[in-house]
C-alpha cells in the first residue's frame, strides 16, 4: 500500500514481521518496511535468521533483543 497507515495484516516470513503490528489494528508502513528491511540485513550479516518470530512470547531470541538491546542480543545470539 503507498499509505502510512493501514490495517494490520500479515503477509512473508514471521521473521521480517514488525513487532508493533502484533499490538493494534493499524501499522505504520514505512516503520514496518523498514524494520523488515533490517531484519533481512541482519539475517543477510549471520548468515541464518536471527529469530524464529516477533510476536511476543513467541520467540526467546528476540525476547532478549527487546529486553537487553542490539549490541547484548548480537554478542550473545550472533556469535
Amino acid at each position: 500500500t503507498l499509505r502510512r497507515r493501514a490495517p494490520v495484516y500479515f503477509r512473508g516470513k514471521v521473521v521480517y514481521q514488525a513487532p508493533e503490528g502484533h499490538c493494534g489494528d493499524y501499522v505504520d508502513t514505512f516503520l514496518a518496511d523498514n524494520f523488515a528491511i533490517g531484519a533481512l540485513l541482519l539475517t543477510l550479516g549471520v548468515q541464518r535468521y536471527p529469530w524464529g518470530a516477533t510476536r511476543s512470547g513467541s520467540c526467546p531470541r528476540f525476547g532478549v533483543l527487546v529486553s537487553r538491546g542490539f549490541r547484548f542480543f548480537l554478542a550473545q545470539c550472533c556469535p
